[in-house]
């Protein structure tokens, strides 16, 4: 998928997103009201929908945001995760990557900073199952903690580049078909990690970008709780301060379900996700087979 494909695609998915009903609870008010108020388009932000991703709930808030982005002027370019996936192949499993690289193609192409992009369709994922999501651990339980990883976290981390894997077995659904046959869900749990490690010490690029004169494409994630929990999960500290994902939000974030009880605690999202031992237990045949690629 290329630059004006994915525009395209996109464009045409906001235009569905914006015929939803424009009356919003107060918590999606106060996720709009900080994309209507900022001052140049740049940064990212991020936003619960329900703890399944129901579709009524996402599709709210998919066209509370295109809305605010387009009241601005900018036109929001709306895909689903798994589509985004399918941009710039060849040069960044990144999230944050692939939106520098949108960036990067539309000053080629001449274009104005008049594009944001507002991934959703978690509930349609392919990719980041809600079961897998859940049991992301935390980075220490991950054998990540820089100042004191293992062999098993190295060994984790070097396989977590996929590189070599996709270009064995064609593209990223490849890769995902053959890990969900050998392994399961040991295998689905591996990519997601994977995937997310992707974006460890990236968000912070686009929170700088926000304070460059002409900023940069903005970028919206509208997803389940339990995926900002396990972003935030494997991006607790990497040596530049701590939970990166969500405190670089400059566009705002809500970790929790849209309707969920506001005065009602959730476990915090450190204390999600699967102990060291079953972690390791469970990814250690899948390291064997990847690092035979």
């Amino acid at each position: 998928m290329n630059f004006e494909e994915l525009v395209a695609s996109g464009s045409s998915a906001s235009e569905r997103a914006l015929m939803v009903p424009r009356e919003f609870p107060a918590a999606l008010r106060r996720v709009i009201k900080l994309i209507r108020y900022k001052d140049r388009n740049s940064g990212f932000g991020y936003c619960g929908t329900s703890d399944d991703d129901e579709e009524d709930v996402g599709a709210l808030v998919d066209g509370a945001v295109c809305g605010a982005f387009k009241d601005r002027g900018i036109t929001p370019v709306l895909a689903d995760i798994d589509t985004f996936y399918q941009y710039a192949t060849r040069g960044t499993l990144s999230i944050v990557g692939k939106v520098q690289r949108f960036d990067e193609d539309r000053l080629k192409l001449g274009l104005p900073n008049e594009y944001a992009i507002i991934l959703s369709g978690f509930g349609r994922s392919a990719i980041f199952e809600s079961a897998a999501l859940r049991d992301v651990p935390f980075q220490d339980n991950a054998d990540l903690n820089i100042a004191r990883m293992s062999g098993f976290g190295r060994r984790l981390l070097a396989a977590s580049d996929l590189s070599e894997l996709i270009a064995r077995y064609g593209d990223l659904d490849g890769l995902r078909r053959i890990l969900s046959e050998r392994f399961g869900e040991d295998g689905r749990l591996f990519l997601v990690v994977s995937l997310l490690l992707q974006d460890r010490q990236a968000w912070q690029n686009l929170w700088y970008e926000s304070a460059r004169n002409e900023g940069g494409t903005s970028l919206f994630l509208v997803a389940p709780p339990c995926f900002h929990d396990a972003m935030n999960r494997l991006n607790c500290s990497w040596g530049h301060g701590a939970v990166d994902y969500s405190y670089r939000a400059t566009l705002g974030r809500r970790d929790q379900a849209l309707y969920g009880d506001e005065d009602k605690e959730a476990a915090p999202y450190y204390t999600q996700g699967l102990p060291a031992e079953e972690f390791e237990r469970r990814m250690r045949p899948v390291l064997d087979f990847a690092e035979k690629a």
